[in-house]
């Protein structure tokens, strides 16, 4: 049952290019102000000298580390790990540290705002999911998004406030654990620790995120209007089907971290000088960018397929 809601997702996902085409472009559009503010910073930053010289060939340590300390705002957006392949295990690191909400409010605010639109958009695809595709039309996609925009707002504003207290107790937890290590010399048993650390933190927080996930699914395919009600059914159906409900998550969990580990391997780098270089990157990450959001609509179908078959 979960390998089919699992290939039952992603086929719905690979079968709407253009429900795919309009996900990507809203939420670019989204994303963009934030790169072009970085851009405009960056260039201004450079202004007439020949740092850009020695950016074309390896990034200069001393450049970056000047350029954030006279853009406090923008500056954490601009960092080694995300400039290079390393973003995945970065993003991880915030994850599961706490620090997730602690970076500047600009850069919380834009992914704040991302959120919004991605919610705006979810329910419209839940909805297209849910009536089994069929011819795409924009209109009826943006009025569904309309319609359900409200009740997932309220379930997103709810674990918000969730969230935030999860990453809370997170960092308390792990501010305790580094002053109970600090004696501790062995890399080894320090990273042990951490990673046991890490384990009640991953239950939680997928819990939360899978009883929210489906409380979604219900309030669009039960037509369910009353937030706490649709937070009732996700939370009974992920206790009902604990087994099920994880284990899609981790065949998703393990697709995500396989595209990941092809991206590293393909990817040329911040190197590149010439224009056919550039571009290149540009191509192969915006390719990358769509096959993640085959993954996470397909997620979508796929706890659509398994909601509608054990609930």
């Amino acid at each position: 049952m979960v390998l089919r809601s699992y290939v039952t997702g992603i086929r719905a996902a690979l079968a709407a290019p253009k429900l795919l085409a309009v996900v990507w472009l809203v939420l670019l559009v989204a994303a963009a102000p934030l790169g072009v503010l970085v851009q405009r910073a960056i260039q201004d930053d450079i202004g007439g000298s020949r740092v850009h010289v020695e950016l074309r060939q390896r990034m200069d340590m001393t450049w970056l580390s000047e350029f954030q300390e006279r853009h406090e705002e923008l500056g954490p957006s601009v960092r080694p790990a995300t400039l290079g392949r390393a973003d995945f295990l970065y993003n991880l690191d915030l994850l599961f540290s706490g620090e997730l909400f602690a970076q500047h409010p600009a850069l919380v605010a834009a992914g704040s705002l991302y959120a919004l639109v991605w919610l705006l958009t979810l329910g419209g695809v839940v909805d297209r999911f849910a009536r089994g595709g069929g011819r795409f039309v924009l209109s009826q996609f943006l009025a569904a998004c309309g319609r359900y925009f409200g009740r997932l707002l309220r379930l997103g504003a709810l674990s918000a406030v969730l969230y935030w207290l999860v990453y809370r107790l997170a960092r308390w937890g792990y501010g305790a654990l580094e002053e109970n290590l600090q004696d501790v010399t062995i890399e080894s048993t320090i990273l042990l620790y951490y990673l046991l650390a890490a384990l009640p933190l991953l239950v939680v927080v997928g819990l939360v995120m899978m009883t929210f996930d489906y409380a979604r699914i219900a309030s669009v395919v039960d037509e369910e209007p009353n937030t706490l009600k649709a937070l009732r059914r996700g939370l009974s159906f992920v206790l009902r089907r604990p087994f099920a409900v994880f284990t899609l998550a981790l065949l998703v969990t393990l697709s995500v971290a396989a595209l990941v580990v092809l991206r590293t391997v393909a990817s040329p780098g911040v190197g590149e000088s010439t224009a056919l270089g550039v571009l290149a990157v540009f191509l192969l990450g915006q390719l990358f960018l769509l096959a993640r959001l085959v993954l996470r609509l397909g997620f979508v179908g796929s706890e659509l397929a398994l909601y509608r078959s054990l609930r």
